[in-house]
Order: C-alpha cells, then sequence, then structure tokens
C-alpha cells in the first residue's frame, strides 16, 4: 500500500524512514544476513519510531478532543475509534481523505493519525518475519482485515516516497532537542525547569525551521521562548548545532560556581586517571607481561576516563 499524503515535515520524514529500513531489510535478508535484517527492523522501530516520532507528532494530536475512542497515534488511526477502516484495509485507510472542515489543526491530527496508521501496518509486516504469532495477532486487532498477515503484501521501497529535505529538518531537529537535554543533563539542570533559548549566526533556513518548530522544541526541550539574538551577559550553557550557536542562560537556575567547582573537580580526576592509565599502557612490561584481558581492560579504562573528561570539560565551557 502507497503511504498516505502527508505535508508534515514530520509525517514525510517517518514515511521516508521506513522506506530507507525497507531498502536495507531487502538487502539483509537477500544476503541472508537475519542478524543484520533484525537490528534493522529493531532499530527503527525503537529509535525513530517510538523514540522519537510518536514524541514529537503528540502536539499535533492534543488539541484534537476525544471523539468515540482513544485519538492518540497508540490507536494506530482509526482503529479504535468508532470509524473504523473498511474490512481488508489499513487503520489509515479511512482517513486519507479528512473532512476540509476540521480546519487545519485537525487536518494535521487526520494526516497524522493516517502516516502513523501506514508506518504501523509496515512495521508488522517488517516484523512478521521474526515474530510471526505476535504480529498476525496485532493485524487483526487493528482493523478488521479480510487477509492474513503471512499472505499479505511485502513493504514496497519505492525511493520516491524519501523526502530529503524533510528528513534534514527533523534530523536537524533531533539533534538539537539532543544536544539541549544533554547541556542540561551534565550541568544539573532540574527537570522541571523551563529555559529561554538565545540564538545567535543562524541561517534564514534556521530560522525558518525555529519557527515552524517551535512548538515541538519549545515541549521537548523545555523552553519558555526561543530569540533570534546572541546572549550577551554570561553564565549561560551554550550548543553548536550546524552554523547557529545556541544560549541557555543559567543565572537563577542552578549555582553556577558550585557547578564549575564540580565539574572541574570531576574533570581533573578523570584526566588523572586517563593519564595514569596512559603511562601503563605506554609500559611494554605491562603490556607484554600482563594478561591480554588485563590489557584490554586496561585500554578501556582509559577510553572511558577520556570521554569523561572530554564531557565534563565540554560542560565547562558551555558555562563560559
Amino acid at each position: 500500500m502507497d503511504p498516505p499524503k502527508a505535508e508534515l515535515a514530520v509525517n514525510r520524514w517517518i514515511i521516508g524512514q521506513t522506506i530507507k529500513t525497507v531498502q536495507a531489510l531487502d538487502l539483509a535478508l537477500a544476503d541472508l544476513r537475519f542478524d543484520e535484517s533484525a537490528n534493522t527492523v529493531y532499530h527503527f522501530v525503537w529509535a525513530s519510531f517510538c523514540d522519537w516520532y510518536l514524541e514529537l507528532i503528540k502536539p499535533i494530536l492534543s488539541p484534537l478532543p476525544a471523539q468515540g475512542g482513544d485519538q492518540g497515534v497508540g490507536a494506530s488511526g482509526e482503529a479504535a475509534s468508532s470509524s473504523a477502516a473498511p474490512e481488508g484495509e489499513s487503520p489509515s485507510a479511512g482517513v486519507t481523505h479528512p473532512n476540509p472542515s476540521l480546519g487545519r489543526e485537525g487536518l494535521e491530527a487526520a494526516e497524522t493519525r493516517a502516516v502513523a496508521g501506514w508506518v504501523l501496518d509496515q512495521i508488522l509486516a517488517m516484523l512478521h518475519p521474526f515474530m510471526p504469532f505476535i504480529t498476525e495477532e496485532l493485524w487483526h486487532a487493528l482493523a478488521d482485515r479480510k487477509d492474513d498477515l503471512i499472505v499479505g503484501h511485502w513493504p514496497m521501497a519505492d525511493a520516491r516516497a524519501i523526502d530529503p529535505e524533510a528528513s534534514a529538518e527533523v534530523e536537524w531537529l533531533i539533534k538539537l532537542v539532543s544536544e539541549i537535554r544533554a547541556a542540561r543533563s551534565e550541568l544539573n539542570v532540574p527537570p522541571g525547569a523551563r529555559l529561554n533559548l538565545f540564538v545567535a549566526d543562524a541561517s534564514a533556513e534556521t530560522a525558518a525551521r525555529l519557527d515552524r518548530q517551535h512548538g515541538v522544541l519549545s515541549r521537548l526541550a523545555r523552553l519558555d521562548s526561543i530569540q533570534l539574538a546572541p546572549f550577551a551577559g554570561k553564565g549561560a550553557a551554550q550548543v553548536v548545532v550546524d552554523e547557529a550557536t545556541f544560549a541557555l542562560p543559567l543565572e537563577g537556575v542552578i549555582d553556577l560556581d558550585a557547578e564549575r567547582a564540580r565539574l572541574t573537580k570531576g574533570a581533573e580526576a578523570a584526566e588523572k586517571e586517563r593519564d595514569s592509565l596512559a603511562g601503563r599502557l605506554a609500559n611494554p612490561s605491562f603490556v607484554e607481561r600482563a594478561k591480554p584481558e588485563a590489557v584490554a581492560k586496561a585500554r578501556e579504562d582509559h577510553d572511558a576516563k577520556a570521554a569523561e573528561a572530554e564531557r565534563l570539560r565540554a560542560a565547562l565551557a558551555r558555562l563560559g
């Protein structure tokens, strides 16, 4: 079944990710790489669909009032509501052509439910060779089906459904949210604290993306405001994504001096252990006489301490 028509970037992105996953799965199965096949589907379902897509579409679906059942994405489109798809069709089939009288928010939500239902159908089909019984059960539980999944059509990898522009925008959004979350975590910002975001050196494309993704970014990164202006003060966490620098002022949110002291102490301790391990690994007597597993463990510990020191120094630099 062809994917539903989609205008929202997040929906065009997940359609493209689904097609890419089908392409990778087809190649792995052709080479009889069943381990790689299973990992390909697993990472798509867990990271792309469950971790990010469902999180990104919550603001799109939440404005709609409940009508006859669960209108959330977990219902896979219309399958759990009173307006189920016709027999034999996917859960997304009943909302491919939404009523224009719904308004913009209603149309966006209807489109999103259709896309989410279509993607879930593709997931069940891709998982069927590895989990035949549970996928068959879910296939029939989500909609009235004319045929069993085992005799259904394999997903088609039509590269024309991949939208590079939408993919680039959503990947940019995911990267920005991830960087902001990492900065908040590293600097012990309280989870419930809402921050202001200042953006310097943003291109016209970045400014347009910030405008389009303002609501989602504010919710996922817990922001009160987004301002296209450099931050002139001190004591701000800074992250760089593409050409733009994003600053989160932390004055009054955390104890900046105490946080600097904590990060400095942690970085110095990690650097000391890193250097000690480096000296041991540079000693030919240790490398030649020690058990191979001991040498491997020392290398692993060295790399971990080096990464920890780098992370703490980066967090310290963010504070300015």
